[in-house]
């Protein structure tokens, strides 16, 4: 097989079966063969990790802080207006911008 091959090989095995491609690229970086990964993807997958991992930071955040601040709100009655105690910027979206 020559290297184009093994590149579409690669390619296919990305949109197929994750797992595997991770192995496939894997083992060339660890034998410092740093030419042939396949950086694209490798690339999209890790930016994919990221914001999966910000996303369920965000989510169990949310998840642990709700119940402490709505017993904020309950002690102190919230203000003249009826609005949440929740100081601003506590929750900040994966994008960065705050809730």
């Amino acid at each position: 097989m020559n290297r184009e091959e093994a590149t579409v090989k690669r390619l296919c095995l990305y949109e197929t079966d994750e797992t595997a491609w991770l192995e496939k690229i894997s083992k060339p970086i660890d034998e410092r063969r740093y030419g042939e990964p396949d950086y694209k993807h490798l690339g999209e997958y890790l930016l994919d990790i990221v914001n999966r991992d910000r996303r369920e930071v965000f989510r169990r955040r949310t998840t642990l802080l709700t119940p402490v601040l709505q017993g904020q709100e309950a002690s102190r009655g919230g203000d003249r207006f009826g609005r949440r105690a929740v100081p601003r910027g506590m929750f900040v979206h994966a994008g960065g911008s705050a809730v």
